[in-house]
C-alpha cells in the first residue's frame, strides 16, 4: 500500500508550495517499505507548462543483503510538466530529472535518473470519478550507480472532492529490472489526500 497526505498553498500568482508525507508498506500495512517527507515549489511558466522543484527526505527499510535496516536518503528533483486537451481527453506529460544518495556513507553511490511519464484523463459526462491512465519509465543516467531502464510504472487512478481537498485512489503496477535477477511486478494500492489552504 501507498498512503499520503499533502498541504498545498498558492502564495503568489502562478506560484504554489506543497508539503507532503507518504508511507509505503508491503502487504496492507504489515511491513514498512519506506516513508518520506517532501517539499516542492511549483511555477506555471506559461499556459499549460509548469516547472516544479523538490526535496525529499526518505527513510527506507532495506530488507536485502548482508546489511539490513533503516537507511536515510535525500533526493532532489526537477520537473517539467505539460498538458493539453482534445475533446473529452486531457493529455498530461512529465519529464523528471532526479538524484538520490544515501546519507551517512562517505562512499555511497548516487542514483541519477530520467523519469518520463505520459498519461490521459477521460472526462465522462454526468460522472464524477473520471479515470486517468499513465505510464512512466525510469532510466539511469551515465553518471548513475546503474545503467539503462530499471523500472516501468503503470497507473490507473481517479479522484473526488472531500471537504476542502481531494482524495485520489490509485492502482499501480511497478515492473522492475534488478541486476542479476529476473524482471518482476509489484502491485500497489494507493490513497492520497490533498488539502488546499
Amino acid at each position: 500500500t501507498w498512503l499520503g497526505a499533502a498541504l498545498n498553498y498558492e502564495f503568489a500568482n502562478s506560484w504554489e508550495a506543497e508539503a507532503s508525507f507518504q508511507h509505503r508498506s508491503e502487504g496492507l500495512i504489515e511491513t514498512l517499505d519506506s516513508y518520506f517527507g517532501e517539499f516542492t515549489l511549483n511555477h506555471e511558466v506559461f499556459l499549460d507548462f509548469k516547472l516544479k522543484g523538490g526535496l525529499r527526505y526518505i527513510q527506507n527499510n532495506d530488507t536485502q543483503g548482508k546489511v539490513q535496516g533503516i537507511e536515510d536518503h535525500l533526493r532532489f528533483f526537477m520537473d517539467l510538466k505539460y498538458k493539453h486537451k482534445l475533446d473529452r481527453l486531457e493529455f498530461k506529460y512529465r519529464l523528471r530529472l532526479q538524484t538520490e544518495k544515501e546519507l551517512g556513507l562517505a562512499n555511497a553511490s548516487r542514483e541519477n535518473l530520467w523519469r518520463i511519464r505520459s498519461g490521459a484523463l477521460l472526462k465522462i459526462k454526468n460522472w464524477s470519478l473520471d479515470p486517468e491512465l499513465s505510464i512512466e519509465v525510469f532510466h539511469h543516467l551515465p553518471t548513475s550507480n546503474a545503467i539503462g531502464v530499471h523500472r516501468w510504472r503503470y497507473r490507473i487512478e481517479t479522484d473526488f472532492s472531500v471537504a476542502a481537498g481531494k482524495l485520489t485512489l490509485a492502482y499501480f503496477i511497478d515492473r522492475e529490472n534488478r541486476l542479476n535477477t529476473s524482471a518482476f511486478n509489484t502491485h500497489i494500492i494507493g490513497m492520497f489526500y490533498n488539502f488546499d489552504l
